[in-house]
């Protein structure tokens, strides 16, 4: 499973400390130690445990000789809020003056020199036990001390100083429909008090994805009704995370085809499934278009996986896709943005049809003008000598637009009283591309 892994240190991190790299290692190593002991390791240090309880190695002997980072995949969840309370990478914790609450700060105090003799021997249990006290002194610290003081920082929203002034948008206590899953989390040691607390902490949570996953599965017999939507609302923004990736896709997939379930609850588990989806998962999402009646699904599998993909299948479901009553305004500037000339017959014949709301003919048109550039611009942009001629000729306010951008680009002035004769005719499209290449090219005149 892919990680949104978190780190902690380095040896890359050494020259901002009185350490170089070797003490680096030896600090991450020690750190290292003290979670295993305390139970907070991931598996991939489960082996080393009972060796370390009994003091049969040495405490920097769980430190793999070629390992150079000390990350959120070391730890269980419960450790990672221990260590990001700790450590406080800069990323997430501003360290305050006077503040003893930090690792690193911890260990140059009980190494107050860059003495690489000193560090080379410090790989005794008699050393560690001196960290060990200090880290103790800690332990009793909630985990939870920091993480809402950090929470908009984390997300990459606003500065620290300023996080801290802000009023924390997190609830205190567990809404009540999310109290049964809440525990269940609990019990893996995911320890929150909300599910959007869960996934606005920078913290990994692989620990809670099969959790989430069995909730929104069996969300109607757990769940009052009238809670049951919010909740699987919540449950799909938590299953987005990176950990979650090719884990959550096939039941999210099996949740938009159940029948029973109300479409717009299908249609938002389909958009969930297609924005985590891997590119050997696209034939899953282009499936649910084999349905009768997609356009029930509305915009949601115009979503960027689609949007991305090169493959055949996702180019005929775009194009398919401008016919539907529901989706043509929304698929019209993806084929634009796309410069699928192919596409202007369609366009030409939607636009045709009186009913069309004012938002599908709007952007039809749009999409169309655009489109009809490319083909423009295709056939002139190597004769500008002529393209100038019939730029200043010209009474046909959509050529004269086109003939703009291009010349515009290329520096062509000669053109300027034809724009200027010609800037308030034609459509809003056409009239607001004679208007910038006019100002491009008097600004180009001027200097």
């Amino acid at each position: 499973m892919v990680s949104s892994m978190l780190t902690f240190d380095n040896v890359k991190a050494a020259p901002a400390t009185k350490h170089d790299a070797l003490g680096a290692r030896t600090r991450m190593g020690f750190f290292l130690t003290w979670m295993i002991l305390k139970g907070l390791a991931s598996d991939r240090h489960a082996a080393a445990h009972a060796r370390l309880s009994s003091r049969k190695i040495s405490p920097l002997a769980s430190w793999p000789p070629r390992k150079t980072k000390l990350t959120s995949d070391d730890f269980v969840y419960k450790g990672n809020q221990l260590a990001l309370n700790i450590y406080r990478p800069s990323r997430y914790q501003a360290r305050q003056s006077g503040d003893d609450g930090h690792y690193v700060d911890i260990f140059d105090s009980v190494f107050p020199v860059k003495d690489k003799e000193e560090i080379e021997a410090a790989d005794t249990w008699e050393t560690y036990d001196k960290i060990r006290e200090k880290l103790d002194a800690l332990f009793t610290t909630s985990t939870r001390r920091y993480l809402q003081g950090f929470q908009s920082a984390a997300l990459g929203k606003v500065d620290q100083s300023v996080a801290q002034l802000l009023p924390s948008f997190l609830p205190e206590t567990t809404p009540e429909h999310e109290q049964g899953v809440i525990t269940d989390l609990s019990k893996v040691g995911v320890e929150v008090t909300s599910l959007m607390e869960l996934r606005t902490s920078p913290i990994p949570y692989p620990e809670a994805i099969p959790i989430l996953i069995d909730w929104i599965e069996n969300l109607e017999d757990r769940t009052n009704p009238d809670h049951q939507r919010q909740l699987r609302m919540e449950l799909q923004a938590d299953l987005q995370k990176t950990e979650a990736h090719g884990v959550a896709f096939h039941p999210l997939i099996r949740l938009a085809r159940r029948d029973d379930l109300d479409i717009i609850d299908r249609a938002s588990f389909g958009l969930t499934a297609s924005l985590i989806a891997t590119k050997e998962q696209f034939d899953d999402i282009v499936a649910l278009f084999e349905w009768p009646n997609p356009d029930l699904y509305l915009v949601s599998f115009l979503s960027r996986q689609i949007q991305r993909s090169t493959t055949p299948e996702a180019k005929e479901i775009l194009l398919k896709s401008l016919t539907s009553t529901n989706l043509s305004g929304y698929a019209a500037p993806i084929v634009s943005k796309k410069a699928w000339v192919e596409a202007i017959p369609t366009i030409r014949g939607l636009l045709r049809n009186p009913d069309n709301p004012v938002f599908v003919t709007e952007e039809l048109e749009k999409a169309l003008y655009e489109l009809e550039f490319i083909q423009f611009q295709q056939q002139n942009s190597n004769v500008l000598d002529d393209l100038v001629g019939r730029a200043l000729a010209t009474t046909d306010s959509k050529e004269l637009a086109y003939s703009a951008r291009i010349l515009a680009q290329a520096n062509r002035p000669e053109i300027i009283p034809a724009l200027e004769r010609g800037r308030r005719s034609g459509t809003p499209l056409e009239r607001r591309d004679i208007a910038k290449a006019l100002k491009t090219l008097q600004t180009a005149q001027a200097n």
